[in-house]
């Protein structure tokens, strides 16, 4: 079960992820699944991992070492947009992207391209954990929106969901 969480408050955006890793030999909570794609732009990966990490790989070497966010993103997108998976192995990355200033929430599907994701104040999941988990997130992000005019919660605000997801992994892994 994957699970990619993309919040989006007052400007600025994370991307939060579980860490659990299955496979038919073996599961645990060690995957790395968020990163930083290139200075100003995150990514989170579900789906075929390898495939996903592999995407990843290549992105970052079309992108190379520039520090001119816009042109970074204009490179990736090229590259996106002429990139070809096997339909065997399909992931979807989760991205967020300041090349216009202000963060915007993508996915990269890898059987259909990229698409921009319209979140003004809130959160957007991919991954097959969604089912389960979107319930818990949708519950929390409505009682944190009751307080969210609180600086200290504004501060606060991704790691309240990191902790909340971090113990829905654990106690969905235990029942399931």
């Amino acid at each position: 079960m994957t699970y990619i969480l993309g919040l989006k408050y007052k400007g600025f955006t994370s991307i939060i992820s579980d860490s659990r890793i299955s496979s038919p030999n073996c599961a645990s909570n060690s995957g790395l699944k968020v990163g930083i794609l290139f200075p100003g732009c995150i990514y989170g990966i579900s789906g075929s991992s390898q495939s996903g990490r592999q995407f990843i790989q290549d992105a970052r070497l079309v992108v190379g070492h520039t520090q001119d966010v816009q042109e970074n993103w204009d490179r990736f997108m090229n590259h996106a947009s002429k990139y070809s998976s096997p339909p065997s192995t399909p992931f979807k990355v989760l991205l967020s992207s300041r090349a216009t200033g202000t963060p915007i929430l993508y996915v990269f599907d890898s059987l259909s391209g990229l698409k921009q994701v319209v979140v003004d104040e809130g959160w957007f999941s991919i991954g097959s954990g969604g089912p389960i988990l979107d319930p818990f997130i949708d519950k929390l992000a409505s009682t944190l929106h009751k307080w969210i005019h609180q600086e200290t919660l504004g501060a606060l605000y991704p790691y309240v969901f990191c902790l909340r997801l971090g113990i829905l992994s654990n106690v969905v892994d235990q029942t399931y």
